[in-house]
């Protein structure tokens, strides 16, 4: 009894029935954040494949199509964090429609009414962030339903989502512009080992289940690449390099224990998959990592700093920048690369190295693991429940 009182005196419940505010918040974040990755994968992603098959089977609406799903992001987020926390009717709606209001509203306080006539944002972590704010402004004035639910909440939604672009869409550009600049200061000083880290840190974005490396990717890069910028082209193709590496790595060590079609989802869906056995076993990972972060360099290193690539890229392109945070999931990286690189022969080599190089790489320390019994064939088995 004793204990049953000192435990509640320190807010601690015994029974561990009732969550505590920051398992909620955790809950919470790994739920929204999980869901941003259908938005993504939905609309600005599935875009970039259909582009490429417009291009190689030459179909021109098909460009039309994936312009149509890029600007549909925010929607797209909007819509699959409201239905991943049981949002319905108007609320989901309108949840959907901030998200809209945030990709499609482009911040800037140097210009009259502070704002960019005509841009688009498409920053998904802005989006995230305005459909999280609307959400909880919804919740908290919306408790019951009245009879004029119909006409306030769109009104209150709107612009609730317009103020919200306003206060954070600044900082989180700046915010990514220095992310961005740090990689070019280290890029241009010192390229192999920079794009050995940007390789493990995408790599390791991919795989985590509770954020998008695709969302990384475009808010990161997408300025710089529609610009043009070398540096921030290399930097993508490291990226690239490293996603990919996590996901056919996985997949190879998948063969074990597992059905074909696991293989393929974890090869060409998400390494994410695999998550719940690296909590249960760390060292499950080590090969993918190692891989992540040794090809890059080397890819560096055999294919000229990508000079031929960033060569092939034409002016005033409408590539977006979702590809090197996607690896093989849905073929996304490859495919284009492939596009941007206009099919050339290099672009070819690339694709295979991408594929051919983790395979071989994270079979060999697959073997060996299992051989110095650092982790089992058995501790990579995918159940059912995945």
């Amino acid at each position: 009894m004793n204990t049953m009182n000192n435990e509640k005196k320190m807010g601690v419940d015994s029974a561990s029935s009732t969550p505590t505010f920051w398992q909620k918040t955790r809950q919470f974040l790994y739920t929204t954040l999980n869901a941003m990755t259908f938005g993504i994968f939905g609309t600005i992603v599935v875009g970039a494949i259909v582009q490429t098959l417009g291009l190689v089977i030459g179909i021109e609406v098909f460009n039309r199509v994936s312009q149509i799903l890029t600007s549909l992001l925010g929607m797209g987020i909007g819509l699959s964090i409201g239905l991943s926390l049981k949002l319905n009717g108007l609320k989901l709606v309108m949840i959907s429609v901030a998200g809209g209001i945030a990709s499609l509203l482009k911040v800037d306080f140097t210009l009259p009414g502070w704002y960019v006539p005509g841009a688009s944002s498409n920053n998904p972590i802005t989006v995230y962030l305005v459909v999280i704010a609307v959400y909880f402004l919804i919740e908290l004035v919306f408790k019951k339903k009245t009879v004029y639910d119909l006409f306030f909440i769109p009104l209150l939604a709107s612009l609730g989502a317009v103020l919200a672009v306003y206060v954070v869409s600044w900082p989180i550009d700046r915010l990514m512009e220095l992310i961005y600049a740090t990689i070019k200061f280290f890029m241009t000083a010192e390229p192999y080992s920079t794009s050995a880290f940007i390789s493990l840190i995408f790599g390791i974005l991919l795989t985590l289940p509770f954020i998008s490396s695709a969302g990384v990717a475009i808010a990161v890069f997408t300025t710089p690449f529609l610009q043009g910028d070398p540096i921030a082209i290399t930097a993508m193709c490291a990226a690239v390099v490293g996603c990919t590496a996590q996901m056919i790595g996985f997949s190879v060590q998948t063969v074990r224990k597992n059905d074909v079609g696991t293989i393929f989802t974890v090869g060409l869906a998400s390494s994410m998959f695999q998550f719940k056995n690296v909590m249960k076993k760390p060292m499950t990972w080590v090969p993918t990592l190692v891989a992540s972060f040794v090809l890059a360099p080397v890819a560096y290193l055999l294919f000229d700093g990508y000079q031929w690539f960033i060569n092939a890229i034409p002016d005033n392109h409408a590539f977006t920048a979702a590809w090197p945070g996607m690896g093989s999931s849905g073929l996304v990286g490859q495919l284009q690369t492939l596009t941007i690189s206009g099919f050339s022969f290099q672009g070819w080599l690339f694709v295979a190295y991408q594929i051919m190089a983790p395979l071989i790489l994270v079979l060999f320390l697959d073997v060996l693991f299992i051989k110095m019994s650092w982790y089992k064939d058995t501790d990579l088995i995918l159940d059912a429940t995945l």
